[in-house]
């Protein structure tokens, strides 16, 4: 059984840190059921947009995201 993690704020800190969280593996499995929370509409509309279009919604030269 996967843990559950929450990331609460999708900003600069946040997003990165929960694409961190559901990036990380042990045994080559996923460790944790990851979930975002932000109050802020306008933000997860745009995230979802990103997201379908496969963009982050800030620059990054961290390959890794």
């Amino acid at each position: 059984m996967k843990k559950k993690v929450c990331v609460i704020g999708l900003g600069y800190v946040g997003l990165p840190m929960a694409i961190a969280i559901s990036n990380a593996q042990k045994k080559n499995k996923f460790e944790y059921e990851t979930y975002g929370y932000d109050k802020n509409n306008k933000k997860i509309n745009k995230l979802n947009q990103c997201i379908n279009e496969l963009k982050l919604p800030f620059n990054s030269s961290d390959i890794l995201l």
